[in-house]
């Protein structure tokens, strides 16, 4: 039930919000902001909003999975591809940058071959650290359980040690 549906829902809004941040921190940041009102969009669009979900991540105890997050990553980036692409080809022009580009650093239309390749290594870099993540975590909730179990092992041999008859109970003064 709903232990399934927020398992379901971190294992795709964390890589996804990632793969946003990535692609944005390695691809289009130009290491400025125009001003501290654009600064703190974007630092709390492409960073706050994920730090937040990786928090989450690791406070939860859901044992995540390398090939969802890795499929939602692949399946997002190949859509924003195509989605850049696409903007280019039926020639629209950005609001922000009155560009034929939606992003300056690809240029689809007039440079593929450099686009794909800075685009592919940029995936390649998210999926590693993605990878990483979902290991750590998965080693430390591996260790919480383990400590868990240590724990109530501990706690039930302790019970077995209790009794209540009344010759073990020793004799107080009054």
């Amino acid at each position: 039930g709903i232990f399934l549906f927020t398992k379901s829902l971190l294992e795709l809004s964390l890589p996804y919000s990632f793969g946003v941040s990535g692609i944005y921190w390695l691809t289009l940041f130009n290491g400025s902001f125009e001003d501290p009102l654009n600064a703190i969009y974007y630092i709390n669009t492409h960073g706050v909003i994920f730090i937040l979900q990786l928090i989450d991540c690791y406070c939860s105890t859901y044992q995540l999975r390398y090939g969802v997050g890795s499929l939602v990553i692949l399946i997002m980036a190949s859509v924003a591809a195509g989605w850049m692409w696409l903007f280019e080809e039926l020639k629209l022009v950005n609001p922000f940058t009155n560009e034929s580009q939606l992003y300056s650093i690809f240029n689809w239309h007039n440079d593929t071959i450099q686009s794909a390749i800075i685009y592919c290594i940029a995936i390649v870099i998210i999926l590693i650290v993605y990878w990483f993540i979902v290991f750590t975590k998965n080693i430390a909730l591996i260790h919480w359980k383990m400590k868990r179990q240590s724990n109530n092992q501990q706690l039930s041999a302790d019970d077995h040690n209790f009794s209540t008859d009344d010759e073990d109970i020793p004799d107080q003064d009054v």
